[in-house]
């Protein structure tokens, strides 16, 4: 169903870069002005297809800022993000209008930050390959199956299938050659799940830096085309965030960082 509403898109933009960056002074004053567009804040129309719940936003910068994993070059502004985004879960709380509990099923939102597709029922289409390649083929060259089905599922954000697989035993730093490939790409990591997962997350926190740096120097929205393209920053962020957090917690003395 298409998402309709009477409010201009400016409108719709202070109110969810208000939520997006932790804003509550300018939160409470659309509340106390504005109701009919604050009462949006439970069905917010992000596109004409999709409406989000706002508190979700706050969710997930808990989830980004909260997270110990950060070098000491990033904890000026994480510190300042922790603080608003506290500040926001109490407004929040105290509006009746309390933010999700975990887990959140990032799945929902899939069409906004890189999560694959499940495969078809006949297992034919790219979402059932690992780089480009068929399960079949790792299944063939000796690969552990709960290591192939881990790779699948981490991808996909199946948390509690993921979680039940490295309990199990499986491994998320286990590099997916070809043929072709002479050795593991051990710079990057790529070719595992974990290594996957750590460079998407540095390249989204690395732009939400970027984001945070511009609105807060100048209290503008000139960075990105639209509120949809931040909202895939941040929940894709937080997504990411908690896989990482997940699969590094059955790496035994793993140092982590980032960078």
């Amino acid at each position: 169903m298409k998402s309709k509403t009477r409010f201009s898109p400016e409108q719709l933009e202070e109110l969810f870069l208000a939520v997006f960056y932790g804003d509550t002074d300018t939160l409470k004053a659309i509340r106390d002005n504005d109701p009919e567009l604050y009462a949006l804040r439970t069905r917010f129309p992000l596109d004409e297809e999709t409406e989000i719940y706002l508190p979700d936003l706050t969710f997930f910068n808990r989830v980004v800022w909260t997270d110990e994993n950060w070098s000491e070059s990033h904890m000026e502004m994480v510190i300042r993000n922790r603080q608003k985004t506290e500040e926001m879960v109490r407004f929040w709380e105290e509006d009746g209008n309390p933010i999700p509990e975990p887990p959140y099923r990032y799945r929902k939102y899939c069409d906004f930050f890189y999560c694959l597709p499940d495969a078809d029922e006949d297992f034919e289409d790219i979402g059932f390959k690992i780089n480009e390649k068929p399960l079949h083929y790792f299944l063939e060259r000796g690969y552990s199956e709960k290591d192939i089905l881990l790779h699948y599922l981490g991808e996909r954000f199946y948390f509690k299938a993921v979680e039940e697989l490295l309990e199990e035993g499986a491994n998320s730093d286990v590099h997916f050659l070809d043929e072709d490939d002479e050795e593991p790409d051990e710079e990057t990591g790529l070719d595992t799940l974990l290594g996957r997962m750590i460079i998407e997350l540095d390249y989204l926190i690395t732009e939400l830096f970027y984001n945070l740096e511009v609105y807060e120097s100048n209290q503008t929205y000139d960075v990105l085309d639209d509120i949809g393209e931040l909202f895939g920053l941040l929940v894709g962020a937080a997504a990411h965030t908690e896989m990482v957090n997940l699969l590094e917690r059955y790496l035994p003395d793993e140092e982590n960082s980032k960078e």
